[in-house]
């Protein structure tokens, strides 16, 4: 039995894949539950939308990270002196880390869709092949805003690319177990940077062994299949033209394109202010939707943000005092009462307990919820305010977008208030 190695390795790639960074991290920050956000996805993606482009990153890097500290752990494996050992694969158990991340035992089987984790196993592989990715991932991304589009258009060129052996630093295309000869002359001139996981092997006790080539190939067409299925509902979407910008195009100033760059924002448009059933029902503001979708549809028609609010409150919140439990973190009363995936941005508030956060801009002890700085980055001068509850959250957004110097409307065809 050569193969010990590679079946505790893969054990420990899974429950360290099941581990997911987005729940603990949002929770940690926020006191969120990343599954009651956005895309309800545990992922990097929709970390950026509840937490930012910092904890964004921080999520992926962590995420890829679960398959390279897998390869590590096979390689550590791999260092035993027994025959047990020795002919351990890094590359099998960072498959097994990707199948942890989206089908994770800690959370019931409801995982992310494994982009990042996709990205250490290429990066474990040939460093050449996740260099590719990155590439054509962000220059699709800064095209075209959309993440998911981003991810399949990178997959598909890593599908064409890991048919060439050159990509691996070799030119010795044999398919068999065992890559030792066909690398064996590639690291003797030096070039094991092409190939810096595998080329460990010849650290361990086993010398004359590494992973071959149709090894590696195997393990990344399984990773590109599992983000084809996780993906499927992107996919979706992208055709049907539903699909959400993560990364908005940037707008020219005024100065630059002649007119004014417009926003709409939402304000609080959620089930519990919403839906007839909801803990704070603010009464006909069901009817405002269609209106609503209404003018999403316009203001994306003309290339322009759309933006949401919402309240997401923990237990025990300042404002339950005077209005009852309401938004409560986890709950669908949290959700907003519109599909979020139209909206470019969605802004968290009220997520500090003993703080009040009527507007979209800032609490009451001045604490920011990002919206001035994502306008401002986007070169936004003009707003439209829609939502509930008109005489509160409503009200003190459109007065604070005063404040900052935008031009703000109020629509009050998209508005509903108490009274």
């Amino acid at each position: 039995m050569f193969y010990l190695g590679i079946i505790l390795a893969s054990i420990f790639g899974y429950l360290y894949g099941s581990v997911l960074w987005s729940v603990h991290i949002s929770k940690w920050v926020r006191n969120i539950n990343i599954y009651d956000f956005g895309s309800n996805n545990p992922g990097a993606t929709n970390t950026l939308r509840a937490l930012g482009k910092r904890w964004a990153l921080v999520v992926a890097l962590l995420d890829g990270f679960k398959v390279v500290i897998t390869a590590f752990v096979a390689f550590g494996l791999s260092c035993i002196p027994s025959e047990l050992f020795s002919q351990t694969s890094y590359f099998i158990p960072c498959v097994f880390a990707i199948i942890g991340h989206c089908w994770p035992i800690w959370f019931k089987f409801k995982g992310g869709k494994a982009v990042s984790c996709f990205c250490g196993l290429i990066l474990v592989v040939s460093p050449s092949l996740f260099l590719c990715f990155f590439i054509i991932w962000w220059i699709v991304a800064l095209s075209t805003g959309k993440v998911s589009l981003s991810s399949i258009i990178a997959t598909f060129f890593i599908l064409i690319l890991m048919f060439f052996p050159w990509i691996y630093g070799t030119n010795n295309f044999v398919y068999q177990w065992n890559g030792y000869e066909g690398f064996k002359e590639t690291w003797a001139n030096g070039l094991w940077m092409f190939s810096f996981n595998n080329w460990l092997h010849t650290l361990t006790s086993n010398k004359e062994f590494a992973d071959g080539i149709v090894t590696a190939q195997i393990c990344i067409l399984i990773g590109i299949v599992i983000l084809a299925i996780r993906h499927i509902p992107n996919m979706k979407r992208l055709k049907n033209g539903t699909e959400q910008r993560i990364f908005p195009i940037k707008q020219k100033s005024v100065k630059e394109n002649g007119f004014i760059n417009k926003a709409l924002i939402i304000v609080d448009y959620q089930y519990d202010f919403v839906d007839p059933n909801g803990k704070l029902y603010v009464k006909h503001a069901e009817t405002k939707k269609e209106y609503i979708l209404k003018l999403i549809k316009e203001f994306k028609d003309n290339s322009n943000l759309v933006i949401a609010t919402k309240d997401n409150h923990p237990i025990d919140h300042y404002s339950f005092k005077q209005w009852g439990e309401h938004c409560l973190n986890g709950t669908k009363g949290c959700d907003l009462y519109i599909d979020e995936n139209l909206m470019d941005k969605i802004i968290i508030k009220g997520t500090k307990k003993d703080a009040e956060s009527y507007s979209a801009f800032y609490d009451e002890k001045g604490n920011s919820n990002f919206l001035d700085e994502f306008l401002k980055k986007n070169n936004i001068e003009e707003l439209t305010i829609v939502g509930v509850a008109l005489e509160v959250c409503v009200k003190a957004t459109y007065e604070h977008a005063l404040e900052l110097g935008y031009k703000a409307f109020l629509d009050i065809n998209g508005c509903q208030g108490f009274e």
